[in-house]
């Protein structure tokens, strides 16, 4: 058994299984999710070399068929973890898996899942293991500093690249209805909206910083309501923003994850 030792969380790292089984599920419908979005938006080309992507090159671009089985790994890995006790092997196989798709197509959404995985992957939980909350797991305390860390630098890179004018969003939200990308609300309404109104544009802009600011700190000091907020901050990116649903999700189960720690 692997033990880890995480200085700066302390001793303290101990989960409800119930919680982890329902944050494994969250995690599962990420990686659906993500599949599912690279299959609408034709992945396979920019593996192909078709469409440009962005490719990390710490890994050379393998050839355009592998993306097909990639997609059945991690299909198969996420429809494992829907069960609520993905195991061991399972767990390692989807951060693989994950983190080499980041590597051929990178997204910010897929490296954080990624991310989330690996720190799972160290030590992977079995919800059903005898006194499961009674063994300190560090590695999932990791999983609840990414949280914080992506909610606190998110807040400071929103603060310092000009995204509180409003004009950001209002950008992006006609982007995608040009593109014609999917979402729950239609973005040119949303965009007209918005852009007929630049301070309602800048006070929703400053609402979401303010957000996120607020829930990298609610991470430790009020996890429930870090998990209400976080349900209420993403619903509303999944509203509005295409291609948010395996951010929401995997957000989530962090929040979740958090909200399930005993002390």
């Amino acid at each position: 058994m692997l033990t880890l030792t995480f200085p700066f969380y302390g001793d303290g790292d101990r989960f409800s299984p119930g919680g982890v089984r329902r944050v494994y599920i969250l995690l599962g419908g990420a990686i659906l999710a993500l599949v599912s979005y690279e299959l609408a938006n034709r992945q396979w080309d920019v593996q192909s070399g078709l469409l440009c992507g962005r490719h990390l090159l710490l890994l050379p671009r393998a050839p355009g068929w592998s993306v097909w089985v990639e997609w059945a790994a991690a299909l198969a890995c996420g429809a494992v973890f829907l069960t609520g006790r993905p195991p061991a092997a399972a767990v390692r196989a989807a951060a693989v898996v994950v983190l080499y798709g980041a590597g051929q197509r990178y997204m910010n959404q897929k490296a954080l899942l990624g991310l989330i995985l690996a720190y799972l992957a160290l030590d992977p939980p079995d919800p059903d293991e005898p006194g499961f909350e009674a063994r300190s797991r560090p590695n999932l305390g990791l999983a609840v500093w990414q949280l914080a860390l992506v909610y606190g630098f998110s807040a400071l890179q929103k603060g310092r690249t000009g995204f509180l004018d409003g004009r950001m969003l209002v950008d992006a939200l006609t982007m995608a209805a040009e593109t014609g990308a999917w979402t729950p609300v239609p973005a040119a309404a949303a965009a007209a909206l918005l852009g007929a109104s630049p301070a309602a544009a800048a006070a929703l802009s400053w609402l979401v910083v303010a957000a996120e600011a607020v829930l990298s700190c609610l991470v430790w000091a009020r996890p429930r309501l870090l998990l209400a907020g976080a349900l209420a901050l993403h619903a509303g990116f999944f509203l509005l923003i295409p291609g948010t649903l395996s951010f929401a999700l995997t957000m989530t189960a962090c929040a979740l994850l958090a909200a399930s720690r005993r002390s």
